[in-house]
């Protein structure tokens, strides 16, 4: 059986391209694995030709067993429009996690560009 888990909106800071961490997760009973890692982004709309792209990181400052640092993903490019909406269809990304009943992992996210659309992200952890 698997479990999933899915975090609260975050809004990334739009004039930086620093690390926004997002809902820190506590890692359920019974389960074993980060089996599959899910982002979302979206903003309000485009107002500029802007790409987005940046990185995904998981971190865990409690979990000794397994746990082999960090966990880096590359965001999905999405290519620049002049107008509209932008979103990002939820993206899964297939993993393999040693994980701990009880342990906490925290995502953050660094898009590459000071972005002027106000994105934001939420992430969902998918264990077995």
């Amino acid at each position: 059986m698997f479990k999933s888990v899915t975090g609260a909106l975050t809004a990334q800071n739009a004039t930086e391209t620093i690390e926004t961490g997002g809902t820190a997760f506590t890692v359920p009973k019974g389960v074993t694995k980060v089996i599959g890692v899910g982002i979302t982004i979206k903003s309000a709309g485009l107002t500029t030709l802007e790409g987005i792209s940046g990185i995904l990181r998981l971190s865990s400052s409690d979990m000794t067993v397994g746990w082999a640092g960090d966990q880096i993903f590359p965001l999905p490019m999405i290519q620049p429009l002049t107008s509209g909406s932008m979103a990002l269809n939820p993206y899964v990304y297939p993993a393999d996690i040693d994980v701990q009943t009880g342990g906490t992992i925290t995502p953050y996210v660094t898009f590459d560009l000071a972005l002027t659309i106000n994105p934001s992200w939420r992430v969902q952890l998918i264990f077995a």
